[in-house]
C-alpha cells in the first residue's frame, strides 16, 4: 500500500488531530503522527526533529505551538482558533516563551538554551549532568518515567490514564514508574485565567498531589521534613501540601476573586473534592471556597514559565506588606500584612 509522503506536519495537524478531553486522548489520521519504516521512497520521514520515541514523526511540541493541533493547549506563547491556549489566553501550565530570553522564567525545554543544571532542591539518584528538563522521559515531567526505554508518554495518548495532566510522583526521579497525580481538569486548561466556574482542583493529600510530583526533582522543597525548622522559627522554607492555619483561609474560609483564583489556587484533601466542595466545570457542589485549603508549588509557580522570575505567578518584588493596596499574590493568604 502505498503511502502518502508527509509535507508540511505541523499545518496538518492542526487539521486532522483532535483531542478528546475525557481522557485526554488523541483521535485522528495514524499517518499523521507516526511512520512505520522511516522510508518513503527512499527518504526518511523523520522530518526536522530526528527519530523520536515509538514511531513517532515529530517531538511533543508538533502539537503544542502556533500550528500544531488545534485543541492541544499551546506552551509557545500563541493562541489558536479554538481558544485553547495561551498568549492572550494564557493556560494554567503558563508559557515557556513568556520572558523571551530571560532564561530564569521557565523550565529549560527551548533548543536553544544552552543552560543546564541541577534542579535548585534536586534529591534523587539522576546525574544531570548537560541534560536539561525535557517534556517526558527520564528527564522529563509528563508521563511515567522508565529505563529500558524509557516509557515517556507511551500509550497515554490513545489511552485512558487518569493522572492528572498525564504527572506521576515518584521518589526522587528515580525512574520508577510512579503514582499517579490526583486532582480535576479544566476542559479548556484554564484558557484565558482561571474562574470560579471553570478552573482545575489541586489535590494536596501528600503522595499524589502535584506538588509532591514537583518533589521528583525539587524534593528539597516538599513535605513538612524539608520545611519545618527545629529552631524558634516554625519554617525554614514555605510549607506544601499544609493545612493554612490563617484565620481566612482555614476554618469559615472565604470565596476568593476570579483573579485571586487564577493567581494562587489552593489545594485540597481527596475528601474535600468529591465531597464537591469545589465547583467547576467539572465538579458540582457549592462555591470555591478556601476551607481547609492547603499552600502547595502551584500557589506561586506555573509548571511551563511566566514573566517572573523563578517561574512566580505574580510578581513578587511588588508584594508590599502593609500599604493597604495589595490583596493578591502572597497576601491572597498573609491577610494580616496587607
Amino acid at each position: 500500500m502505498k503511502k502518502i509522503l508527509i509535507v508540511g506536519v505541523i499545518a496538518l495537524l492542526s487539521l486532522v488531530l483532535t483531542y478528546g478531553f475525557a481522557n485526554a486522548a488523541v483521535t485522528g489520521t495514524c499517518v499523521t503522527c507516526h511512520t512505520m519504516h522511516d522510508s518513503q521512497n527512499g527518504v526518511s520521514d523523520l522530518g526536522t526533529t530526528g527519530q523520536q520515541p515509538y514511531l513517532t514523526l515529530y517531538s511533543c511540541l508538533a502539537c503544542h505551538i502556533n500550528g500544531g493541533a488545534a485543541l492541544a493547549p499551546k506552551i509557545d506563547g500563541t493562541n489558536n482558533a479554538s481558544g485553547v491556549g495561551n498568549g492572550a489566553l494564557l493556560d494554567a501550565g503558563g508559557d515557556y516563551d513568556a520572558g523571551g530570553a530571560d532564561k530564569d522564567t521557565r523550565h529549560d525545554i527551548v533548543a536553544t538554551d544552552v543552560w543546564v543544571m541541577t534542579p535548585p532542591g534536586y534529591v534523587g539518584a539522576l546525574v544531570w549532568g548537560i541534560n536539561k528538563v525535557s517534556c517526558e522521559g527520564t528527564y522529563g515531567c509528563h508521563g511515567k518515567h522508565g529505563s529500558s526505554p524509557d516509557l515517556g508518554v507511551h500509550g497515554m495518548h490513545h489511552g485512558a490514564s487518569t493522572a492528572f495532566r498525564w504527572l506521576y510522583a515518584q521518589a526522587g526521579n528515580t525512574g520508577a514508574a510512579g503514582t499517579l497525580v490526583n486532582g480535576k481538569e479544566s476542559s479548556i486548561y484554564e484558557a484565558g485565567g482561571a474562574t470560579s466556574a471553570n478552573h482545575n482542583v489541586y489535590d494536596g493529600d501528600g503522595g499524589d498531589s502535584v506538588s509532591a510530583f514537583c518533589g521528583n526533582c525539587h524534593g528539597n522543597f516538599h513535605g513538612l521534613a524539608n520545611t519545618t525548622d527545629t529552631g524558634t522559627s516554625p519554617f525554614k522554607r514555605h510549607p506544601t501540601d499544609e493545612e493554612a492555619v490563617i484565620a481566612n483561609i482555614d476554618g469559615a474560609g472565604f470565596t476568593p476573586t476570579n483573579a485571586q483564583l487564577n493567581e494562587t489556587p489552593f489545594a485540597f484533601t481527596t475528601a474535600q473534592i468529591s465531597a464537591g466542595m469545589i465547583t467547576t466545570d467539572m465538579v458540582t457542589g457549592t462555591a470555591y471556597t478556601t476551607n481547609n485549603g492547603k499552600a502547595q508549588c502551584l500557589s506561586c509557580h506555573r509548571a511551563h514559565g511566566t514573566t517572573q522570575k523563578d517561574i512566580l505567578r505574580f510578581t513578587y518584588s511588588t508584594m508590599n506588606a502593609g500599604n493597604a493596596t495589595n490583596n493578591n499574590g502572597c497576601e491572597t493568604c498573609h491577610v494580616a500584612q496587607r
